[in-house]
């Protein structure tokens, strides 16, 4: 085969691979014949998925129980979802795989969602939008990352705003592929695993490709230039479990695709390539969710977070973690910065928790108070808030709603 046969096999490649083999009928074999391998592989998600789950949601309990740092911990509560859905949505797709790729459209929507609450977490890390921007002014002018080393920029010029968008860029995109790989998959035009050119999936990975790229290079920027302002945190582990969960998938996706593509995933008389890379793809996330539940026990500790005599309320801390107002206001500021109104300074920040240099236990120069019930007041004024902006109740510590 020649050079021009081979790019031209790009563009010609027959349709009959594209089909999804819905016909399929897999059920489970009859006790003589056993019990089949993808049989065993259901059972191990689905345990796998459940593991993961209860993991998260008990570490994400102990925060909402714990929240005494509302700015910081909203964002990573948000980050621990990521673990069940992923994990619970790679199960879905696995078992009920004729409508895998609409399971997918909810994990890839949320996958971009939580590369921008990361980058928000950063910020919140080095003290808040507006201490950030004094990080940045501390630089006369820094050179770009590579491979574009050889460009330097002044930080004061607005760079903020610029790696906010850049990260924002991937939040869109990302929906969108999603949203026309399910369109292109029902005309039969999406083809998973198929490289040809006259097929939707080689556009999409490669618009993906460059969008995650880009929103990478901007969480990297951000963390070269404020990384001093966050070492008490330590964000490096944070920010490599981040990155091990929705970039390993991405590439491993792709190396799933391209073993389909050179025949060593083959069809049986059961399953076709495209469900066999699903199927593939699926098991692999299941078993990495556990292994990140399990590095999140660490990174995203809750003991940072923990006072004596505190305990917040459930229901009111669940309510501030999903108000889509941080949300319309930071996608304000970044596109609009003009209409923005500066978020207020914030009571809370004097006593933003610190890490000691040998342990991950928390000091504060001004602990909150324990709760007391026979002295706590009904009446909600801005006195009887706590120094992290909570109001003592009966029950507990109410979290204030951020105000847009």
């Amino acid at each position: 085969m020649t050079l021009w046969d081979s790019v031209k096999s790009l563009f010609d490649d027959p349709l009959e691979n594209c089909y999804l083999n819905e016909s399929a009928d897999i059920t489970i074999d009859s006790p003589e014949d056993g019990i089949q391998l993808h049989e065993y592989a259901w059972a191990a998600t689905g345990i796998a998925a459940c593991l993961a789950s209860l993991l998260s949601f008990y570490l994400i309990y102990k925060h909402c129980r714990n929240y005494t740092c509302k700015y910081q911990q909203r964002f990573i509560i948000r980050i621990l979802l990521m673990v069940p859905i992923y994990a619970l949505d790679s199960f879905l797709s696995f078992r009920l795989y004729t409508f895998g790729i609409y399971f997918d459209l909810l994990r890839d929507t949320y996958e971009a969602f939580v590369i921008n609450t990361f980058f928000c977490l950063l910020i919140e890390y080095t003290g808040g939008y507006q201490k950030t921007k004094e990080e940045f002014a501390k630089h006369e002018t820094v050179k770009l990352i590579f491979p574009l080393n050889c460009i330097s920029v002044r930080p004061k010029r607005g760079l903020l705003r610029t790696l906010k968008r850049i990260t924002l860029q991937y939040v869109i995109i990302r929906p969108l592929t999603a949203i026309a790989a399910v369109v292109l998959q029902s005309v039969n035009l999406y083809c998973p695993g198929n490289w040809n050119f006259s097929r939707g999936y080689i556009w999409i990975v490669g618009i993906l490709f460059v969008s995650v790229t880009l929103a990478m290079y901007a969480l990297i920027m951000f963390y070269t230039l404020a990384s001093d302002a966050m070492t008490q945190y330590k964000p490096m582990g944070k920010f490599l479990s981040v990155k091990f969960v929705i970039f390993l998938s991405f590439w491993q996706s792709i190396i799933v695709a391209g073993l389909v593509y050179i025949h060593v995933l083959k069809a049986t008389s059961g399953w076709s390539t495209d469900n066999i890379a699903m199927g593939v793809q699926n098991v692999l996330i299941c078993g990495e969710m556990l292994g990140a539940a399990i590095i999140h026990i660490w990174v995203f500790s809750e003991q940072p977070y923990v006072k004596e005599g505190v305990r917040t309320p459930l229901l009111a801390t669940l309510k501030h973690v999903f108000s889509p107002k941080d949300i319309a206001r930071d996608v304000r500021n970044s596109f609009f910065p003009k209409n923005f109104k500066h978020e207020k300074p914030r009571v809370e920040m004097d006593a933003m928790p610190t890490f000691n240099a040998g342990s991950a236990v928390l000091t504060n120069a001004s602990a909150a108070p324990a709760v007391d019930a026979a002295s706590s007041s009904s009446s909600s004024s801005s006195e009887d808030k706590t120094e992290d902006g909570f109001i003592p109740t009966k029950k507990g510590y109410k979290p204030q709603v951020d105000q847009v």
